[in-house]
């Protein structure tokens, strides 16, 4: 495995853009050699900088977590959006993450809706969740539970343990039993049922 950072390196020297990006990411997690915050910017700049997405995204995630440069939330949404243009939707969706809780920035929910709802698009499962959550607290949008449940839906048909959570919560709340679910074409009839047993258990 080090030999393989070893080549990367050497790829990333030579002007590689995605080994310029993979190994600021083995700088950045430690991946068989020493973290270091600095080096993975450094890379992540270099990568950045031939327009790789993945590079200007993570560019945006040290700003924002003060990795290697002093904190900038601005400075990460900059990096974030230039990232999102290019069709990220991990960045999308953490433009509208700082929005939503205000973060170094105004609290903003039209601006959240608008970014998650680009990452869901996407088929991003971040964003599904988040898009949920707006829905079902009325963030920034008309409270709507089916809209809630359909974003989580999504989101959980894809994993999102905090989107069957959510859907254990709407649907709990809605019907008492499987036998008086009408049937709801919008996420995943395996996932439907799953929740709502879940929620009769929790009962």
């Amino acid at each position: 495995m080090v030999q393989n950072v070893q080549k990367l390196r050497e790829l990333a020297e030579r002007g590689d853009a995605d080994a310029q990006f993979r190994y600021g990411y083995a700088c950045e997690h430690g991946q068989d050699l020493a973290k270091d915050y600095q080096a993975a910017m450094h890379w992540y700049r270099k990568s950045a900088d031939q327009g790789n997405p993945e590079a200007i995204r993570s560019v945006g995630w040290l700003y924002e977590k003060g990795w290697g440069v002093p904190r900038d939330v601005n400075m990460a949404i900059e990096w974030y959006r230039h990232a999102a243009d290019k069709g990220n939707s991990d960045a999308q969706w953490r433009i509208g993450y700082l929005y939503m809780i205000g973060d170094s920035v105004p609290q903003d929910y039209e601006k959240s809706l608008y970014w998650f709802h680009r990452s869901a698009d996407l088929g991003d499962r971040n964003g599904q969740f988040f898009l949920g959550h707006l829905y079902e607290h009325g963030y920034g949008v008309t409270r709507d539970k089916a809209k809630a449940i359909e974003w989580y839906g999504r989101a959980a048909d894809q994993g999102d343990d905090r989107a069957k959570k959510g859907l254990v919560r709407l649907l709990g709340s809605m019907y008492p039993s499987p036998d008086s679910h009408p049937v709801i074409n919008i996420i995943s009839g395996t996932i439907i049922n799953s929740t709502i047993d879940q929620s009769n258990s929790m009962r």
